[in-house]
């Protein structure tokens, strides 16, 4: 694949030259061959035979009986659409043959070598399909007569896939409008109408190019209807045909843009993509520069000049100049083409000095760097930072199978700002996930190829590869399994089973087939595994193999799942009896037992969901840790990560403990992308993977009104926010879309979040390394309890209400309110699952806030209460515990304590503080509580309500204490009440700055030292102070090496917006600074 200006140059002897027809001929076409090259010369044409791939003196290419096409075709097309020429197909190209042997690992011709694709979306060209009939093909008054109404009798069917000049998740109902070219422009330059004159299909489909990659040139699909009826280019109508088909390329189109509006347009583009990338790159110079001055200054050392007014002077005139081509690009009016020409010498003018000013900035930062010597600060720790694109943002196909033109172009633009591969089902595992047969092994290495010229020709060279889909039993193994388990399908309106029979059934969410079915006891499917584990550990461009993807097809819905939940039941409860008194149920026996179907409303039917829940997540944690271990017996060299969906309350995933099995904590976005999540339910030392994080529109103090560069401050602050804390792998999903809250486009454009990443990709390596210290979440003093019981919570997408007004959802978005809070506080923490409490892990914490965990299971419950009498500082927010797992009261923690919980009136604290109310969903309890204390006398008030009653309290719990508040910490206004409750965490932390815009988050480093992630979450230019736990003894900036000005307890740290600084400190309990 070639360069587009390269392409152009290739082609330029085709401008101006004669117009001469090339007719294409190879072993496939020959007779085809002749009778076009003989009508062509019959209507007056200049037509040659051409076998080879040089089309450099033909304006019009014809291909025919283009269903099926050579190899090197492929190569050949864009050079030649490059240059302006014109390409007519006979039929849409569907096979792709290497040599003799058919090649369907390069998919389609189309999409391989264009952007033009052929797909379902035809119903936003108002077509439809007919079931047959008398059509007639109609042009509109265009070309010859005999074409202008043609009757077309017989016809059987008529397809309603059409041609597009988009590419963007085709198979969508809304796929043309996600993302186009907006340049160029498709047609139907003839129709198919039926008897009422309504347009139901094409029948001559048209792209004329625009864009920067193939100005000028058309391609065209001639009769690309499969009905014999509505053949035209070899019947009668074959040279008349012809005609129009040449007339359609060589002539405008009706209301296509001027000549010198899409020249003056790609060039404007490109400039102002190249001025966004120069403008990046001063931001993160005088990122230096601000850093250097102000820090060199706070050291005593010689002043140098302050390039700063230059410096806003250049970012305003630049901000501006990208706002007036939003404003002006896709505006075809004269007006508007003459202020693009003058925009377009501004923008020259502006890149001019932009670069002026980064000469003399480097030089002045040569400078700066050099009065601190040559002695610098290296930090010892090896770690790394890996950025990727997401599938769903950018996947390297075509619609027809192979990377294509298009990909090859957009690889080579993604790979220059410094991104490393993509996250998805690329050709690493695309259609490889089949039963290895010899014939199937065969195709898989031909797939192999196609992926590996794409590595080495993009540059793009760590792909994740998701290699186990959603629905991972094939076909054949869940017919197998079917006849075997007798699968149902839950009717969740009913609330009944029916059999599954259907392909569909057997893909069924809440069917019978999946993990928990007879298939995955089946050798076959296991061989599967095997294969697909060998198939990418030697692959060039593999970097991660992802071992799940997304919502994963648990099944469990059959006679078979029943068999194996009722085990489980036996194998909890022991006896039925127990069983009814745990659920307070009044089953007869184990084989009456079914898991629900429909959302609980009675406590027994609660206790079969939670049960169900467990047996799942169980029953998915042996499945994965078996694919796990087959993949590092035959990989050990590719770390596992994987992409689990937590959209459902049924998927049947405790992340922690699924996280034991591969090695990072990997997840999907949803239904929540904070720290506390992804990063915090990873083991210990463990980092984390986002494979599709939506930053670029999150909320922020300088995010006003999605302006281009606001977004850029977005997409900078979330990459370091969460790289801070330890997530040292993600794949944005913002590439693609055309609007300024992205990243680009395929055709050239750049938005400045899109520029974002080549500064920052540089930036991150020199302070990657602090990925190899030990994370803030592994060393914090503070704990939150994150309780997994609210996922036996049906209810919530999957049965009556919303999935966001479902318990389970609400309290994901409880848990990222903490995460606010405890960042805004500047208290590193640590999630705490049910897990690490059972297994008595929590000892090293000296403070665990519990959120409105109103179901907790007996043990916890009486584990927290050891952490406090053990010396522990324990927070309850609202009804911690009062009811078990089962839905059953219980509030043993409350009864412990010697308090009695009271509906409170309102939630106003005395002195007019507003509180947040807790959590009501799904009938756990008041929106706010007060309390009644049987020996008073033991009790402090933290604080009431303004009828006087207690709103939060404290007390004496046996060598520790127990804090207990009525509503939410996350929404009080009042912040002395804050600081009062979470007064030990706050002095607890290693490091704080009293500034609200600042975040910091400590690593622990070798050799004594502690290093400070400190992020500016505000967007202007700050130093921030920062206090340290005890004295400063040595501080560094880790970025540069140079050492940072401090003075006793304290240093200040020069942050540019949205940005942070790596600093290197060791301190001292009780000593002076040096």
């Amino acid at each position: 694949m070639m360069r587009p200006l390269l392409l152009l140059l290739l082609a330029l002897p085709l401008l101006g030259a004669e117009k001469i027809c090339g007719v294409f001929e190879w072993e496939q076409n020959r007779n085809e061959s002749a009778e076009i090259l003989k009508n062509l010369q019959a209507i007056g044409e200049k037509a040659e035979i051409v076998r080879d791939y040089d089309f450099k003196k033909y304006d019009v290419l014809i291909v025919p009986k283009a269903v099926s096409t050579p190899l090197p075709l492929r190569d050949a097309v864009p050079a030649f659409l490059s240059g302006g020429g014109h390409l007519i197909l006979d039929g849409w190209p569907l096979k792709t043959f290497d040599g003799k042997r058919e090649a369907p690992e390069w998919g389609e011709l189309l999409p391989g070598t264009t952007h033009c694709v052929m797909d379902s979306a035809a119903v936003f060209k108002g077509m439809r399909n007919p079931q047959g009939g008398n059509v007639t093909l109609s042009c509109d008054g265009k070309g010859p007569g005999k074409l202008r109404q043609l009757a077309c009798s017989g016809v059987r069917n008529v397809s309603w896939r059409s041609m597009n000049k988009c590419q963007w998740r085709l198979t969508g109902p809304l796929s043309p409008g996600r993302m186009e070219f907006h340049d160029c422009m498709d047609a139907t330059p003839l129709a198919i109408r039926d008897a009422s004159g309504k347009v139901i299909g094409q029948h001559t489909a048209q792209v004329k190019h625009f864009c920067s990659f193939f100005p000028g040139a058309n391609v065209v699909c001639a009769d690309i209807q499969p009905d014999p009826a509505l053949k035209l280019l070899y019947g009668p109508h074959g040279k008349d045909y012809l005609r129009f088909l040449l007339d359609t390329v060589r002539l405008p189109l009706e209301n296509e843009p001027a000549p010198e509006y899409w020249r003056n347009l790609h060039e404007l583009r490109r400039r102002i993509t190249g001025l966004k990338l120069y403008y990046t790159e001063s931001v993160y110079l005088f990122k230096e520069l601000h850093f250097h001055n102000e820090n060199n200054r706070r050291l005593g050392m010689t002043a140098v000049p302050d390039l700063s007014t230059e410096f806003g002077q250049l970012e305003s005139d630049t901000l501006d100049l990208c706002r007036q081509f939003a404003k002006y690009r896709f505006n075809r009016f004269p007006f508007a083409v003459k202020r693009k020409e003058e925009l377009l010498k501004k923008v020259e003018k502006q890149i001019g000095m932009t670069k002026s000013f980064l000469a003399k900035g480097r030089s002045l930062e040569q400078k700066l760097l050099a009065a601190h010597g040559e002695k610098r600060f290296a930090i010892p720790e090896r770690g790394s930072i890996d950025i990727k694109m997401s599938y769903g943002d950018y996947e390297p196909l075509s619609w027809g199978g192979a990377p294509g033109f298009a990909e090859y172009e957009n690889g080579r633009a993604i790979a220059s700002l410094g991104i490393d591969g993509s996250c998805g089902p690329n050709y690493v595992s695309r259609s490889a996930y089949r039963i290895p047969t010899d014939k199937n092994r065969k195709e898989d290495e031909y797939s192999k190829e196609v992926f590996e010229r794409y590595v080495r020709e993009t540059g793009l060279h760590k792909f994740t590869s998701h290699e186990i889909p959603t629905q991972m039993i094939p076909l054949s193994l869940a017919k197998e399994a079917a006849a075997r388990d007798i699968p149902y399908v839950a009717d969740q309106a009913k609330g009944t089973l029916r059999q599954a029979v259907t392909a569909a059934d057997f893909n069924a969410r809440l069917g019978g087939v999946g993990i928990i079915s007879s298939a995955t006891e089946s050798p076959a499917f296991w061989n599967l595994i095997e294969f697909m584990a060998k198939r990418a550990a030697k692959l060039d461009g593999v970097h991660t193999r992802s071992i799940t993807f997304e919502g994963m097809l648990m099944g469990g819905y059959s006679e078979y799942g029943f068999r194996k939940y009722r085990e489980f039941l036996k194998e909890r409860h022991k006896t039925i009896e127990a069983l009814n008194k745990a659920w307070n149920s009044s089953w007869k026996s184990f084989g009456e037992i079914r898991p629900p179907v429909q959302y609980q409303r009675t406590p027994a039917e609660h206790a079969n969901n939670f049960d169900w829940i467990e047996f799942r997540t169980r029953e998915f944690n042996r499945f994965i840790e078996k694919v796990a271990s087959i993949y590092r017996k035959y990989d050990p060299v590719h770390p596992l990560t994987a992409c689990i969906n937590q959209a459902s309350p049924l998927d049947g995933v405790e992340f922690y403990e699924f996280n034991r099995f591969i090695d990072f904590a990997a997840s999907h976005n949803t239904p929540t992308s904070r720290a506390w999540y992804q990063i915090g339910l990873g083991r210990r030392g463990q980092r984390a993977d986002n494979s599709e994080p939506k930053w670029i529109s999150f909320s922020a103090p300088w995010n006003l009104s999605n302006s281009e560069d606001e977004l850029q401050k977005c997409q900078r602050f979330n990459m370091i926010y969460y790289a801070a804390q330890g997530m040292s792998q993600f794949a944005p999903y913002e590439w693609r879309h055309g609007t300024s809250a992205r990243f680009g486009e395929y055709d050239g454009m750049l938005y400045l979040a899109g520029a974002e990443f080549k500064e920052f990709t540089r930036w991150k390596k020199k302070w990657q390394n602090l990925m190899g210290a030990v994370a803030p979440k592994d060393h914090a003093k503070t704990g939150v309890y994150w309780s997994f019981v609210t996922k036996s919570h049906g209810r919530g997408g999957i049965f009556e209400t919303k999935i966001d007004q479902s318990l389970f959802c609400r309290y994901f978005g409880l848990l990222d309110a903490w995460n606010r809070l405890l960042d805004k506080e500047q208290i590193p923490y640590e999630t705490v699952t049910r897990g690490k409490v059972k297994n008595n892990e929590i000892a090293h914490l000296e403070t665990l806030i519990v959120p409105q965990a109103s179901f907790l299971e007996p043990e916890v419950m009486e584990k927290l209460l050891n952490f406090a009498e053990n010396g522990g500082e324990l927070i309850l927010e609202g009804q911690a515990g009062r009811y078990d797992q089962y839905k059953k009261e219980d509030n043993r923690i409350f009864d412990g304590l010697g308090m009695v919980q009271v509906a409170a009136a309102s939630g106003r604290l005395s002195g007019g503080a507003e509180s947040q109310a807790l959590l009501t969903q799904e009938e756990v309890g008041p929106a706010y509580l007060t309390f009644e204390m049987l020996e008073p006398e033991k009790t402090k008030i933290i604080c009431r309500y303004t009828d006087s009653k207690p709103a939060a309290v404290s007390m004496n719990y046996g060598k520790g204490k127990v804090i207990c508040t009525g509503f939410s910490l996350t929404g009080v206004t009042e912040e002395k009440v804050v600081k009062k409750i979470l007064e030990k965490s706050l002095h607890n932390r290693e490091a704080h700055s009293d500034d609200t815009g600042v975040r910091i988050f400590p690593w622990k480093g070798q050799n004594g030292f502690l290093y400070l992630a400190v992020l500016n979450r505000s967007g202007n230019w700050r130093s921030a102070s920062v206090t340290l736990a005890g004295a400063v003894q040595e501080a560094y900036d880790i970025e540069t090496g140079v050492r940072l000005n401090h003075k006793e307890s304290e240093i200040n740290v020069p942050l540019f917006p949205a940005g942070g600084r790596m600093i290197a400190v060791r301190i001292g309990k009780g000593e002076k600074s040096k």
